[in-house]
C-alpha cells in the first residue's frame, strides 16, 4: 500500500547529532496549510470535498455507497491531491448507476495526484473509460477494484488517451466489457504510458481486440501482475499494436480469443520485450494459443508455455511475417503443436525438438501442472541449463537467479521451499 505523501521536517542524524534542516518559510506556510477535507463530515460529497480541496490536501472519504452526480464524473481540475477512502474499496464504493464514469483526469494532474481504495462499479460511458478516463494526465490509482463498467468504443474499465501516464498499482480490474477498438481492462493508446504493476485484470470481455488490454502505445510496462479468464477478438489477455512492450513476472492464464492469440497477440511493428511470465492455459479460434505476432517481433525470456491451445496451428506460439526470439523458455503440453512460424530459441525446452544452441526436448517434469503448479520437480531436465547471458536477475517470484552458469529454463528458478506459483496472493 502507498500512502498519500505528506510533508515534514527533514531530519538528519550525523555522528549522534540531530540537524534539523528548516525550511524556508514559503514552504513551512505551505506545508502547515495543508488540509484534510472529510466527505461527508465537511463536505456533504465527493466533489464538493475535491472543489474545496487545493493543492497538496487530503480529501478523506469515510464508508459508504456513494451515488448521484456529485459522486461520480469526478474531476480533480488540475489540483495534484490525494483523494483517499478510510478503510479500502470493500468499504467505500463509487456506484455510477449505469450513467456516467468514475473519475476522469484531464487536466494535467501529475503522480502526486492520488485516487487510493475505492470500489468504482456500474460505470458506461458512450465511447471511453466506463470506469476511469485519463487524458494527458499521469495520476497514481492505488488499491481500487474497477467491476461492471461498460463503454461503447475503448477502455471498459479504464481507459488512458493522450499522454496519459498514470501509475496503476494493487488495483483489481474486472467484469469489464468495451467494443471498438478495445480493451476491456484497459485501453492505452495515442502516446500514453501507464504503469501497470500488482494488479489482478480478469474476466474482462471486449467485441474487438484486447479482452483484458489493449496496448496502442509505445512503451507501456506491466509487471507482477495476474491478467486471467478475459476474452476478445484478438489477443484475449493482451493485444498490443505498434506497441513495444514490458511485460515483466506476470500470470497470463485463461484467456481465450475468438481470432488469434488467446493469451497474447501483437501486431504491426510492435517488438515487446516478456520476461519471467507464465503464459497458461489459453485459447484461441485460429493461431497462437499462448501468444500470436503478425509483422510483430517478441523478444521472451524465461518464460512458461504449457496447456494453451490453438484451433488451427502454434499452440503455444505462433508468427506471421515476424521471428520471435526465444531464450530460457519452455514450451510443452501445448497443442495442436508448440511452434508455427518463424522462432529464433536458445536454450528452450521445446516439445517435439526445435533447431538451436543449447535446445532440449525433454518433459521439464512440472511439479502438478494439472492444479497450475509449474514449479519444476528435482529431476526437472530444465535446472541448471539455461545460459545467464541476458537472463533476468530475479524469477516470477523474485527468488535470485544465478549470477555465472547454472540459470534454470522457464519462469520459476528451482527451489525447495517454493509452493504454488501465483504472482497475486
Amino acid at each position: 500500500m502507498h500512502p498519500c505523501p505528506r510533508n515534514a521536517i527533514l531530519l538528519r542524524i550525523i555522528t549522534g547529532t540531530v540537524v534539523v534542516v528548516w525550511m524556508s518559510l514559503a514552504l513551512f506556510t505551505m506545508v502547515t496549510s495543508a488540509a484534510t477535507i472529510r466527505v461527508p463530515g465537511d463536505q456533504l460529497t465527493i466533489q464538493a470535498g475535491i472543489d474545496a480541496a487545493e493543492e497538496g490536501d487530503t480529501v478523506l472519504v469515510a464508508d459508504g455507497t456513494y451515488t448521484g452526480d456529485e459522486n461520480k464524473n469526478l474531476e480533480y481540475k488540475g489540483n495534484n491531491i490525494c483523494l483517499i477512502s478510510m478503510n479500502g474499496p470493500d468499504s467505500t464504493i463509487i456506484d455510477c448507476e449505469g450513467v456516467g464514469r468514475g473519475v476522469f483526469f484531464s487536466d494535467a494532474e501529475s503522480p502526486d495526484s492520488y485516487l487510493q481504495g475505492f470500489t468504482i462499479r456500474n460505470g458506461y460511458y458512450c465511447d471511453y473509460g466506463g470506469g476511469i478516463l485519463c487524458v494527458d494526465a499521469g495520476p497514481s490509482i492505488i488499491d481500487c477494484i474497477i467491476k461492471d463498467c461498460t463503454s461503447d468504443r475503448s477502455g471498459g474499465g479504464i481507459d488512458c488517451y493522450y499522454n496519459a501516464y498514470p501509475t496503476i498499482e494493487q488495483c483489481v480490474i474486472e467484469g469489464n466489457s468495451t467494443g471498438f477498438p478495445g480493451g476491456g481492462g484497459l485501453y492505452a493508446g495515442f502516446d500514453s504510458r501507464p504503469k501497470i504493476s500488482e494488479c489482478l485484470i480478469r474476466n474482462n470481455y471486449s467485441t474487438a481486440e484486447g479482452g483484458g488490454i489493449a496496448l496502442y502505445c509505445l512503451r507501456p510496462e506491466i509487471s507482477d501482475s495476474e491478467i486471467s479468464g478475459n476474452s476478445g477478438r484478438g489477443g484475449g489477455g493482451i493485444f498490443g499494436q505498434l506497441c513495444n512492450a514490458r511485460i515483466e513476472r506476470c500470470l497470463i492464464s485463461g484467456n481465450t480469443s475468438t481470432h488469434s492469440g488467446g493469451g497474447m497477440q501483437f501486431e504491426h511493428h510492435s517488438e515487446p520485450k516478456i520476461i519471467n511470465c507464465m503464459i497458461v492455459g489459453n485459447t484461441c479460434t485460429y493461431d497462437g494459443g499462448g501468444i500470436s505476432t503478425n509483422k510483430g517481433w517478441p523478444d521472451l525470456v524465461n518464460c512458461t508455455f504449457s496447456n494453451n491451445h490453438a484451433g488451427d496451428e502454434g499452440g503455444g506460439c505462433s508468427t506471421f511475417y515476424s521471428t520471435a526470439d526465444l531464450t530460457n523458455c519452455i514450451l510443452w503440453g501445448d497443442s495442436p503443436d508448440e511452434i508455427n512460424g518463424g522462432v529464433r530459441a536458445e536454450y528452450c525446452d521445446i516439445q517435439g525438438g526445435w533447431s538451436g544452441q543449447g535446445n532440449i526436448d525433454e518433459d521439464p517434469i512440472f511439479r502438478n501442472p494439472d492444479i497450475g503448479d509449474f514449479h519444476l520437480t528435482n529431476k526437472s531436465p530444465c535446472i541448471d541449463t539455461g545460459t545467464s547471458g541476458g537472463a533476468p536477475l530475479f524469477d516470477i517470484e523474485w527468488d535470485p537467479r544465478p549470477l555465472g552458469d547454472g540459470v534454470d529454463m522457464g519462469a520459476d528458478e528451482h527451489r525447495e521451499h517454493h509452493l504454488v506459483c501465483s504472482p497475486i496472493n
